[in-house]
């Protein structure tokens, strides 16, 4: 398996297929087996890179001398890119979302690029009283996990998070053997509230994007996860949204048909130059 060396850590990542890069990075408390099931549909067409970031997968945590820093899990990617001949696609759900948005504002390697809720909550920093109520949503959840991380009692954290991402009582029905494991990833989703919190990007950041822009959100989402996506979606130039019915923030596990269409088309319209931020560009 591939891999990359940063600071004495090893990162592992898969490519399979054939034709332009598309580089995948996946939510919290998750690997680069999450996006198994893009390999039939798309390796045809193109070359899949999924990326382990810091602490999940077959990937090493993170040295620990410092908090980590969306800057830090981008620069992971990027070292992944240079490996990659020409401009490669990007696709970020959930955390790999905002580490997706963070190296995009800052590289000119990218062809598209693909959100799927990702969780900047530094991006609510500056909004309104309604956005500063919504960190106020999300903080009790990461409070858990950083408490769980600092207690040992990691079952109390991830079970908080869990549920938080995919509904009342989903912890309760986890095998106890997939329960082990994510306790394990505590540490790693504590690190991944601290980088998400902490960026300090704003929107009008975004208004400098000029690539071609897919934003997907669960129409049953939290609430911090939508207003993340809509601001998103308003502040990057043509940028298109998609809002799948019926799904919420695992959207791409849970309706993969309708993630797959979605991401489908918007590879179609950036490879033919038909995305709206051409468009834009060009009247």
């Amino acid at each position: 398996m591939p891999s990359i060396a940063i600071d004495g850590a090893r990162i592992v990542y898969e490519a399979a297929g054939q034709g332009p890069a598309l580089v995948l990075l996946h939510s919290t408390a998750s690997s680069r087996q999450q996006w198994a099931g893009l390999r039939e549909a798309l390796c045809g067409r193109f070359t899949l890179v999924a990326v382990d970031a810091y602490g999940h997968g077959d990937s090493d945590p993170w040295p620990g001398h410092r908090p980590i820093t969306l800057a830090d899990e981008a620069a992971v990617v990027a070292r992944v890119i240079d490996r990659l001949p020409g401009r490669v696609h990007l696709v970020g759900h959930s955390y790999g979302g905002a580490v997706a948005l963070r190296l995009a504002l800052g590289s000119d390697r990218l062809a598209s690029l693909v959100l799927v809720e990702p969780v900047s909550f530094h991006l609510l920093r500056d909004g309104s009283a309604f956005d500063a109520g919504l960190l106020d949503d999300i903080a009790p959840v990461a409070d858990a996990v950083r408490g769980a991380v600092a207690t040992g009692d990691h079952e109390a954290g991830l079970g908080r998070f869990v549920d938080y991402w995919n509904g009342a009582g989903t912890w309760a029905a986890v095998k106890p053997e997939r329960r082990q494991a994510l306790c394990r990833l505590a540490p790693a989703v504590a690190h991944n509230f601290d980088a998400a919190e902490g960026d300090p990007a704003r929107l009008a950041d975004c208004a400098g994007l000029r690539l071609p822009t897919l934003i997907m959100a669960g129409e049953l989402t939290t609430r911090p996860a939508a207003r993340i996506a809509a601001r998103l979606a308003t502040a990057i130039p043509g940028a298109e949204c998609r809002i799948v019915a019926g799904a919420g923030h695992m959207l791409p596990r849970t309706h993969p048909a309708a993630f797959l269409e979605a991401l489908s088309a918007h590879l179609d319209r950036a490879m033919t130059g038909r995305a709206k931020v051409h468009r834009l560009a060009a009247a």
